[in-house]
């Protein structure tokens, strides 16, 4: 039944004020029933009351009847809050006739007058006229979409389509989330209290210009119009499409902008609204801005995200003088005490005066439940210096304490007592609006001094018709040089060609490579600038070049003929005409693989004789090969991708070909197919195979698991959106919430919540193991999860017992997944060939070392070297690549050879090399070193030339502007221009379209996945917000939810009486089990029922998600009038790679984010910017195009490799499964739990870290198919000798002073570390003040003479405690305010006196401390070094990238160029680090402190020991200070284990994290205490002993590994059918074998496994801890193991695996599985040690003689009927066991079964007899039968598998028996079934042995 049909029946007759009358009365009873629910007035009779009496009587009797039963009031207050505007609504409509507010409508009135109005819309569009009465009132209608479901009326709206294909009045999914409009009540108030003061608003024509700035649909507009409201003139701003269409029909009058955002508006209108306006009134967007807050660039309002904010003060600062603004926003803009509110209420405040306020109900937005406040400002017409008096306690949030009456409501808070169930989010405002008070404003200063504001418009956005192509001033230089530079280059091509129409090959080749380049940039400069015979002024220069330049092109600016054809050049052979071989390999060369015909051509024309067939035998006879119909040479077919020639060359072997079999076997052995435990995997692993992660699954949740797809980087079910996923956790949680609303309840018996269905228990554990399996949080709760205590006695939190919970369940499922791969031979076979196909199979090329023809490369300066041309080779083949030589190895050269050689080769035409602004002036001088005619345009910086101050003359850069930007693009996208130099910090402001970064967004899964899970995420929060507003506790719930049926039974009984009431409240109020589950399960349809629409907002939120992310990347700060795209580059070189690593942040996992990782919290803005415009490059240019350079490509974790990778090659992960970091970190780090120090809390904890890195062998193949790595030593390179001078140095008497104060207080808290959770973190401070002391004794305090002095009697600590505010940091002005006799310090005398023994040479000096760089130059100047010799690389004195490379320069000199060195000394601090080259005359390298890692030490070094330094021998002095923690820092940085090394060199397929073991211990903290060197050598030898354990430890878990898959490889050997296979197998499991025999037996002793595993025997393993040490250990067993301890025998026992893992102890009778528990694969053992010693000897006496008492002992128990034959352990048995059993002891079992008289265990005997058999039972029988013991024993079949396999033969042969006794007799003498069907007619074999396992010769 509707509203309106119930109103009807329950009004007869009703006043038109009585629904006020009824408020007020509802409020009294309330009233009363909070002071006594006992004495509540009776129930009025209902028959003789008008009817909205009638009614409020019935809703007050129900209510009655709650309250005696205890329901807590504020749930009647939420029942009547929520309800009262529908039915008073009702009630108006019926009794009345008003119109019904739209937002009082139910959800199908809602969506039909939507479609109603959207027709009529149409009508108009079709034949546009105004609007009738009717249609209007229609039209006003609408009410969005917000609540309702978009594509449920698909079908129902117009089919109309745009021009884009789309539905043209489908409304925008937008509107899902944010349509919800003002209320109508509202808003005609609104215009009841605006009319009055038009008069005064209006302007001096009597116009009032009003600005709805977010209009909707009009509510605003249409309540402000008609009568009275004539001099309005509406400006109407409005984003949605739909709502513009209504706001057009409903205001034709108006200034209509729509649809467009209002930051559009604003960037276009403002100049023409601002200081105009006299009215806003606006009920904005609440939430943070969306995509479009970047178009408004006006600086005042860029920084405000949050919506409601940026449109009160972007709207009220348009208002002329005395203006109006009129804001519904929520409350806390007037009393919100957050760090930003009161600043934005003085903000607004100087501007404006607030006039009026009113707090609003909470219930103004049905479902809404937010508190607004309607706020009235009034313009100042500017701004005054400072907010005035009496606005300050306004601006503090008092403004309602001041004036309670403008709250409409009564307010109920938290903290107020009783009234804490009452109020929702903590504040609520209940009441009814109605009407607003009288508008009294406040008094406004009319004297106050304001300052006039004039709007500042925001910046333009440029069209590119505003952009010149080049700036005026420099156009016509720009013109000439460029005529002047292609005439030379124009004489150089026509010399070259004439020479090589002459016969001079070489220049013959140089003119075919010049052309191309050379014919490009004419065509280009003529279309640029016009045909040279028009240019006047460039006719005037007469130069040999320029006349060359004009005879280059005909009057119309056309080519002359000259340049119409190019030359051809061919490599000619030279080798012999019968060397089919070399002729192969030249037209190889040449072309890459060739056909037979081809090579006949060649044969002919140099005179060879031979025929096709004579051609081929050559060729494959040279060490050819045939693929496909090409040939090509053997290092080259096996390389590269391997599977599809593998594919093709075992179909030809399969079809009998010979060759192809040998061609086969050899490309198998190359690719090395993985076995399942080389891959290792888990149930993460990204890359399993569907079927086999969907077959899992099925057993890890007990459950059928529907088909999964893999989309945006997430498992998903394949037919199911994954916002879905979530609906049975949130039943789970409404299930959790009932059993805890169980305990609040006010009524009735507690009885506990049923379980929720099967199949919904069934459907949350596969949402919970698929959040495990994608890391999404929200769906990986484990449920139940109990809260444990911490290891310091306090109590968990719920996260953290939640994290420790999904911990368990990850490694429970790890396991599972294990010992479930180990019984599924299909999934393994699925994996390894999934695997295989993806991982394998590619080998990586060998790249020719020979030089490269470049016609345009100068090489007479600089010449590459043969690994560079290899390295240039390899980028130009695979056009991308990751180029990773050493520092000084040459990557820069080898990147400008690629360029050259790319554009040459003409598929590069407009590269960019992206370099560190420090290095742009560098690389552009080793550009014109080799190639002095290219043009280069820098972009981001430029040269200029100082003009005052004491650097005047010298050059320096600095950053152009954004014009001269976008003309130096535009040079490059017109070809006037070979390269661009590109600084980092300008680089993003080369914009990007919109559509590039969508298709982006839409093809990289990581984002995908990212965006997936945030608007998942958000629609949940949106979900749970509501579900908190609409749900109340189980007591009022059903209530609400059966209104229907109380409805019902009122309308049923007439008019209700109490009794009646009673009976709908038991019915409703029921707390039985049977009415709570029709409860839940109708809780649960309901959820399914919401999955549409929960699919369309979540895809609505998501799209709105990206929507923002577009914006950011599209709408920044960017140079005008060019794009990404415009320019369109083709390829993109990017210096110093290692600085974009930080692109895709690692999330949170079970546990925390672990310790370690080395990985980011979130992208960086530089680096998201680089990968949209590489993505684009690479989609324009095939997948090539981007080229990476970096020395040190991974600093911290291999997981960088996958970002810069990411850059080159995004595809190769995508293909290989590893989606997002995720996926990485799951496969290649390994994570551990270990003690660490949390900083933060001063504690420790047992915390998740990466303790090395996995799979290392797999990664490494990755990397190196796009990477390129080269050492010094690799290529042969000739580095300066490095000659390591480690001098020893005492320090002075007042560094002693303040070192021994400081390692007092060190050793202080070095006591105190074991009770203070703060001293280790205070220890590190001063540790670190400590090795400042070591350096200088000023360094440890700030600057000043009083704090400089170091107090004795206050320690360290106490220093370190000061206020930070008075801690001023050493500056270099600090630094030179000392005396200089107070500068010297041993390490910098010492750095003097080495200086001036060598004059000669250059020096650099290294520090990190910019004071010590000022007193290292003050005692050089005072040594006699002149202050102009001496360069200073820091951030303080060489501020720009021009002045390092200055200084570098300088440092360096150009001994061919003539130029002289200037400095000889430098002193630098991490500046220097990276692309600064300070090699050529670097004879020491000096350092003062020591770093912290190895990396930077190596960084440090390398600016010297690299190529192009002219000194033999360089000297790398270590300065360390006796007596201080020098020498151990020293030590400890030289002795962490390098990973990257291990990475890319080592074999290993598992390293150690230098991170982790660089959080250092308490010992290692304290060793650096030692004071003495004999401490100091103590130290290091216990961390030398430390290492060595955790080494061997390393190896000897690596040893396990390869013994494992040792057992994998024996596995496939078996599975394998063909003979390349089995040679690969073969050659895999012998080095395996040589592996693990090189390993010292002292470190793994377990070598003799080797021939186990050989066998085909499986080994189960244990982790136990041996001895005292607790020493990780691994032991293992396996079928026919016998462990004999030598001093403790009757610990000794044998393994068998029958159905598992069994035991035997020494002396016992049988096998049983009960001494070994096996648990998800892993065994766990009773017994404390193991040696392998102890399996080598058995103890037979012993075992022989126990196992005869045993079987004398089962004998005679059985004769006597307590023993069975199942004690003998037959069924668990290994086969060598039952046959000595047989053999031994079979007289006496047999005896024993012919004597007992009957057994409950055994009905029969299987006998021979004939061929068949006969079942003889136990007993008598036997005897009688003559089979007695009298030597005929034989008759019986044994209990062996002869036995087994002769009874199921002689079985078939004898008539008479059933199936089920010869069942039943097998099971009991044998432990196994008989097969089904064995008794058919048809004979069967018999069940064959199980195949024996594959012995291999090692």
């Amino acid at each position: 039944m509707t509203d309106e049909r119930l109103a009807q029946q329950l009004i007869l007759l009703a006043d038109p004020a009585y629904v006020h009358a009824y408020l007020a009365r509802r409020a009294a009873f309330l009233s009363a029933a909070r002071a006594d629910p006992a004495q509540l007035p009776p129930v009025a009779p209902l028959a003789n009351l008008p009817s909205s009496a009638a009614f409020a009587q019935v809703e007050e009797a129900v209510l009655m009847h709650l309250l005696r039963k205890g329901v807590a009031r504020g749930y009647i207050e939420d029942y009547l809050q929520r309800t009262r505007l529908r039915w008073v609504s009702a009630i108006d409509q019926v009794r009345y006739g008003r119109e019904v507010p739209p937002e009082a409508l139910t959800t199908a009135t809602r969506t039909r007058a939507n479609l109603e109005a959207i027709a009529i819309l149409r009508a108009l569009a079709q034949a546009p006229r105004a609007l009738t009465v009717g249609e209007r009132q229609a039209v006003l209608r609408y009410s969005g979409w917000g609540g309702l479901s978009i594509n449920r009326v698909r079908s129902q709206v117009p089919q109309d389509l745009d021009d884009a294909g789309r539905l043209l009045w489908l409304p925008d999914a937008a509107g899902l989330l944010h349509e919800y409009y003002t209320p109508s009540r509202l808003c005609q108030e609104v215009a009841r209290v605006v009319q009055p003061l038009l008069a005064e608003l209006a302007a001096e024509d009597g116009i009032v210009r009003a600005l709805e700035p977010s209009a909707g649909i009009g509510r605003f507009p249409s309540a402000l119009s008609g009568s009275g409201f004539e001099r309005l003139r509406w400006t109407l701003v409005e984003y949605s499409p739909l709502s513009a269409r209504i706001l057009a029909a409903l205001f034709p009058a108006a200034d209509l902008y729509a649809p467009m955002p209002f930051e559009r508006f604003i960037s276009e209108h403002e100049q023409e609204v601002a200081g105009s306006l006299s009215l806003v009134v606006s009920n904005p967007p609440y939430g943070e801005r969306g995509p479009s807050s970047v178009e408004d660039r006006s600086p005042r309002y860029r920084g405000e995200q949050n919506a409601y904010q940026y449109f009160l003060r972007r709207t009220a600062d348009l208002l002329r003088a005395g203006g109006l603004g009129i804001y519904l926003i929520p409350y806390g803009f007037l009393t919100g005490q957050g760090r930003s509110l009161p600043r934005l209420r003085e903000t607004v405040f100087r501007r404006h005066h607030l006039a009026a306020a009113f707090r609003l109900p909470s219930n103004l937005f049905p479902g809404g439940n937010i508190v607004t406040d309607l706020v009235f400002l009034r313009s100042r017409g500017g701004e005054i210096a400072e907010i005035l008096p009496e606005d300050r306690p306004i601006a503090a949030g008092e403004y309602f304490n001041l004036f309670p009456r403008h709250i409409l409501g009564r307010e109920i808070r938290k903290d107020d007592g009783n009234e804490v169930k009452g109020a929702r989010r903590g504040y609520e405002v209940l009441g009814d609006f109605d009407v607003l008070p009288a508008l009294i404003e406040r008094e406004q200063c009319r004297d106050c001094q304001v300052r006039t504001v004039t709007p500042t418009p925001a910046p333009r956005r440029r069209s590119a018709v505003a952009v010149p192509a080049e700036p005026a001033v420099e156009v016509g230089e720009d013109r000439l040089a460029a005529a002047q530079v292609l005439g030379e280059r124009i004489s150089r091509f026509l010399a070259a060609r004439n020479h090589g129409e002459g016969g001079d090959r070489a220049a013959a080749a140089s003119a075919a490579g010049l052309f191309g380049e050379l014919v490009a940039a004419l065509r280009t400069w003529s279309f640029t600038y016009g045909p040279p015979a028009e240019d006047a002024e460039l006719s005037q220069h007469k130069s040999a070049s320029m006349l060359a330049f004009h005879a280059a092109f005909q009057a119309d600016g056309s080519l002359s003929p000259a340049f119409a054809q190019a030359p051809v050049y061919v490599a000619a052979y030279q080798g012999s005409a019968e060397d089919v071989g070399a002729q192969g390999e030249h037209l190889y060369q040449r072309g890459g693989a060739f056909t037979l015909v081809g090579l006949q051509a060649l044969h002919r024309e140099v005179g060879g004789t031979s025929d096709g067939a004579a051609l081929a035998t050559s060729l494959l006879a040279a060490g050819f090969v045939l693929d496909d119909g090409f040939y090509l040479p053997e290092r080259a077919f096996f390389s590269g991708d391997l599977w599809p020639r593998y594919d093709r060359a075992r179909a030809l072997a399969q079809s009998g070909d010979e060759r192809g079999a040998q061609v086969a076997a050899r490309l198998l052995a190359a690719i090395r197919p993985a076995t399942i435990a080389d891959i290792a995997p888990g149930p993460r692993s990204a890359f399993l195979p569907l079927p086999a992660l969907r077959s899992w699954l099925s057993a890890w949740t007990g459950a059928p698991v529907p088909e999964l797809a893999r989309r945006n980087g997430l498992v998903q079910v394949a037919d199911q959106s994954y916002a879905e996923l979530s609906l049975p956790v949130r039943a789970q949680a409404a299930h959790d919430a009932a059993e805890a609303a169980q305990g609040r309840r006010a009524w009735g018996r507690r009885e506990a919540v049923e379980p929720l269905a099967g199949e919904h228990e069934a459907s949350l554990k596969l949402v919970v193991a698929l959040g495990f399996l994608n890391h999404d949080y929200s769906l990986f709760r484990v449920v139940p999860c109990e809260k444990g205590t911490r290891s310091d006695g306090t109590d968990e939190s719920a996260q953290e017992a939640q994290d420790r919970c999904r911990v368990k369940y990850a490694q429970d499922a790890e396991n599972h997944f294990n010992t479930w791969l180990q019984g599924t031979p299909e999934a393994t076979a699925q994996i390894e060939e999934h695997y295989n196909r993806s991982f394998r199979g590619f080998v990586l090329p060998t790249y020719s070392q020979e030089p490269i023809p470049i016609a345009r490369m100068n090489l007479t300066r600089k010449r590459p070297r043969p690994h560079q041309w290899a390295g240039a080779l390899r980028l130009l083949t695979n056009r991308r690549g990751l180029l990773c030589f050493d520092v000084g190895v040459g990557k820069t050269l080898t990147a400008i050879a690629t360029i050259a050689r790319a554009r040459e080769e003409g598929w590069c035409r407009r590269p960019i090399i992206l370099v560190p602004n420090t290095i742009v002036w560098k690389w552009k001088k080793e550009i014109a070193d080799v190639l002095p005619d290219y043009r280069v345009v820098v972009i981001g910086s430029k040269l200029k030339r100082i003009s005052r101050g004491p650097k005047k003359g010298q050059m320096s850069s600095d950053i152009d502007t954004r014009e001269e930007r976008a003309m130096k693009w535009r040079l490059l996208q017109q070809g006037l221009c070979d390269v661009a130099l590109v600084t980092y910090s300008m680089f993003s402001r080369l914009g990007v379209k919109r559509e590039s970064v969508e298709a982006w967004i839409d093809s990289t899964p990581a984002i995908q996945r990212d965006l997936c899970l945030k608007a998942r995420n958000a629609e949940d929060a949106t979900r749970r917000s509501q579900q908190s507003i609409e749900d109340a506790d189980e007591a009022v719930r059903p209530l609400f939810r059966q209104r229907a049926g109380i409805v019902a039974e009122l309308k049923a009984a007439g008019l209700p009486t109490s009794t009646a009431l009673e009976e709908v409240e038991a019915l409703i109020l029921g707390t039985g089990t049977a009415s709570r589950r029709i409860l839940e399960r109708e809780q649960y349809r309901e959820a399914i029922g919401t999955l549409e629409d929960l699919s369309e907002r979540n895809r609505a939120v998501q799209a709105q998600i990206q929507a923002r992310l577009v914006a950011e990347m599209t709408l920044g700060e960017r140079d005008p009038g060019v794009t990404w795209e415009d320019v369109d580059p083709d390829l993109i070189v990017v210096d110093e790679a290692q600085n974009f690593k930080n692109l895709f942040a690692a999330q949170e996992r079970e546990g925390g984010m672990p310790k370690y990782l080395g990985a980011i919290q979130e992208g960086s803005d530089r680096a998201w910017e680089l990968a949209i415009r590489t993505g684009i490059l690479r989609r324009r240019n095939g997948g090539g195009g981007v080229m990476f350079l970096s020395a040190t490509p991974a600093k911290n974790s291999p997981i960088e490799y996958r970002s810069l990778l990411h850059y080159v090659d995004e595809d190769s992960w995508v293909a290989l499964g590893c989606y997002d970091a995720e996926c990485f970190i799951d496969r290649y780090l390994r994570l551990e739990y270990k003690e660490t120090f949390n900083q933060v809390e001063e504690r420790t904890e047992n915390r998740q870290v990466v303790a090395g890195f996995q799979q290392l062998a797999e990664l490494r193949e990755l990397v190196f198919r796009l990477a390129e790595f080269r050492t010094a030593q690799e290529v042969g390179l000739v580095l300066p000798e490095s000659r390591v001078i480690r001098e020893m140095l005492d320090m002075s008497e007042r560094q002693r002073e303040v070192y021994k104060t400081y390692r007092l207080s060190a050793l202080a808290l070095k006591e105190r570390m074991a009770t203070d959770r703060s001293a280790r973190l205070q220890l590190l401070g001063v540790l670190h003040k400590m090795a400042l002391a070591s350096i200088h004794p000023l360094l440890p305090s700030p600057p000043g003479s009083q704090e400089r002095e170091l107090d004795a009697g206050r320690s360290s600590v106490e220093d370190d405690a000061l206020p930070k505010k008075k801690r001023k940091p050493w500056t270099w002005e600090a630094a030179g305010e000392i005396p200089i006799t107070d500068c010297h310090a041993p390490k910098l005398d010492r750095v003097v006196q080495l200086v001036r023994q060598r004059p000669s040479c250059g020096h650099i000096i290294f520090c990190d401390n910019i004071a010590v760089h000022r007193w290292m130059q003050r005692l050089l100047m005072e040594a006699g070094v002149p202050e102009e010799r001496i360069g200073i690389l820091n951030a303080d004195r060489a501020k720009k990238p021009a002045e390092r490379q200055a200084i570098a320069d300088g440092f360096n000199g150009d001994a061919e160029g003539g130029i002289l060195p200037r400095y000889d000394v430098v002193i630098a601090n991490a500046i220097a680090y990276e692309g600064i080259d300070l090699q050529v005359r670097t004879c020491a390298v000096y350092h003062l402190d020591l770093p912290y890692e190895p990396a930077t030490l190596q960084q440090r070094n390398g600016r010297a020991v690299r190529q192009g330094n002219k000194s033999a021998v360089i000297e790398i002095f270590y300065l360390l200070s006796r007596k201080s923690s020098d020498v151990i820092r020293l030590q400890m940085i030289e002795g962490k284990l390098a990973w990257q090394t291990d990475l890319l060199r080592s074999s290993d397929r598992e390293t150690s994290n230098p991170f982790a073991q660089a959080d250092q211990t308490s010992d290692e903290l304290i060793a650096q205490l030692a004071e003495t060197e004999e401490e100091a050598a103590q130290a290091i030898a216990a961390q030398r002993e430390r290492r060595m354990v955790e080494v061997n430890s390393r190896i000897a878990d690596g040893a396990w590994r390869v013994l494992k898959g040792l057992g994998a490889q024996v596995d496939a050997l078996g599975r394998a059918r063909e003979e390349a296979e089995r040679v690969v197998r073969h050659k895999e499991i012998a080095d395996s074998r040589a592996y693990l025999a090189a390993i010292d037996p002292k470190v793994w002793p377990w070598f003799h496994l080797v021939e186990v595993v050989a066998s085909g025997k499986r080994l189960w393993t244990h982790r136990i801890l041996e001895g005292e040490a607790k020493r990780p250990e691994t032991v293992c067993l396996w079928d026919g193991a016998r462990y004999h301890p030598g001093d403790a025998a009757g610990s000794s026992f044998e393994v068998a695996e029958v159905n598992g893992l069994n035991v035997r102890p020494v002396g016992r009778l049988c096998f049983t599985p009960n001494r070994l528990r096996l648990d998800n694969g892993v065994l766990e053992l009773l017994h404390d040690h193991f040696a392998p010693d102890d399996f080598t000897s058995w103890p037979e006496v012993q075992d022989d003689s126990g196992v005869r008492q045993e079987m004398a002992s089962w004998c005679s128990g059985y004769v006597m009927g307590s023993r069975s034959l199942e004690e003998l352990g037959i069924s668990t048995a290994p086969e060598p066991w039952r046959q000595r059993l047989w053999n031994d002891h079979s007289p006496a079992i047999l005896q024993a079964l012919s004597r007992a008289r009957s057994s409950p265990y055994l009905a029969f005997v299987p006998v021979r007899q004939g061929e068949g058999l006969d079942l003889i039972e136990v007993g008598r029988q036997l005897l009688a039968a003559g089979r007695g013991l009298s030597g005929r024993e034989s008759a019986v079949l044994p209990f062996t598998q002869a036995g087994y396999e002769e009874f199921l033969q002689r079985a078939r042969r004898t008539e008479g028996t059933t199936w089920g006794v010869l069942d039943e007799t097998a099971r009991v003498w044998w432990g196994r079934a008989i097969p089904r069907g064995l008794l058919v007619v048809e004979e069967a074999p018999a069940e064959p042995a199980p195949a024996a396992a594959p012995q291999v010769s090692l």
